[in-house]
């Protein structure tokens, strides 16, 4: 690699998580907002009304409608090209050319092999070769966790990266973990076969993101600039309205700022 991940922009050195994996964010504001969410109610119509916004949703098997004075849009735009709409013309076509990447990750259970005989704390392995690796766009090789240090188990991720070239040539899932496993090997021999329980994730094939993120460095010259001011009363939120895109750092900036933005237009009127 050019430059290790710490002197990139978005790759700085882990110093602070939370207990229990990132999700513990979301869900510690879902604890505060209660009963505000509403959960497994997929938006199949975003439109604009005379003085605010309608969604229209579906809860339980029955659609409703909902109204407001504004929307804060935070769906991945590969789900928004399939809910109906009223945007303005140069909005539509910014989601319309919008593709994401997929990217998979494969990770295993195992007994903590790296940290007692090889004393790895966290961190990443690369391979140079093969379908797991740099040569075939693998965004992280082996993946040691920095949580539960000294434990008797660990989740190891062995393969993150994007569904391309010889990996994604790999026939089934049983291919890909068995490259995942290869991989482990390789880097750690004899260690192969402890690994466990394997979990396989391909973001495309998520039904609520279809994708992991916005591809194409051209993104930030066209469709970015249409979802950074409002189309009407709907504010676009999400790490697609940021340069920080695929972190959750850069879909919280982008939330606090249509949320700044909403309370200015509120001001001014």
């Amino acid at each position: 690699m050019g430059l290790a991940q710490e002197e990139t922009f978005d790759q700085q050195a882990t110093m602070l998580q939370p207990v229990g994996g990132m999700d513990r964010i979301p869900y510690a504001f879902a604890q505060r907002m209660g009963k505000t969410i509403k959960y497994g109610c997929a938006v199949s119509e975003i439109r604009k009304a005379e003085n605010g916004v309608r969604v229209v949703y579906s809860e339980r098997g029955a659609t409703r409608s909902l109204a407001a004075s504004y929307c804060v849009c935070t769906l991945p735009l590969t789900v928004l090209q399939s809910v109906k709409h009223d945007f303005s013309a140069p909005v539509k076509a910014a989601i319309d050319e919008v593709s994401y990447t997929a990217a998979f990750k494969i990770a295993w259970e195992s007994r903590r092999f790296w940290e007692r005989e090889a004393n790895i704390y966290g961190g990443i392995s690369w391979l140079a070769q093969g379908p797991i690796s740099l040569e075939n766009s693998t965004l992280a090789n082996l993946w040691y966790p920095s949580g539960g240090l000294l434990s008797e188990k660990g989740i190891l991720v062995a393969g993150y990266g994007t569904e391309a070239g010889a990996f994604a040539a790999l026939t089934g899932i049983d291919g890909k973990l068995a490259a995942s496993r290869a991989a482990v090997e390789k880097v750690h021999p004899g260690r192969g076969k402890e690994l466990t329980k394997p979990v396989y994730v391909s973001w495309q094939k998520i039904p609520f993101s279809l994708g992991s993120w916005v591809r194409g460095d051209r993104y930030f010259e066209g469709p970015y600039r249409q979802f950074l001011q409002p189309d009407g009363r709907i504010y676009f939120a999400g790490d697609f309205c940021s340069h920080l895109t695929v972190w959750q750092e850069g879909a919280a900036l982008a939330a606090q700022r249509a949320a700044r933005m909403i309370v200015e237009h509120v001001q001014a009127a």
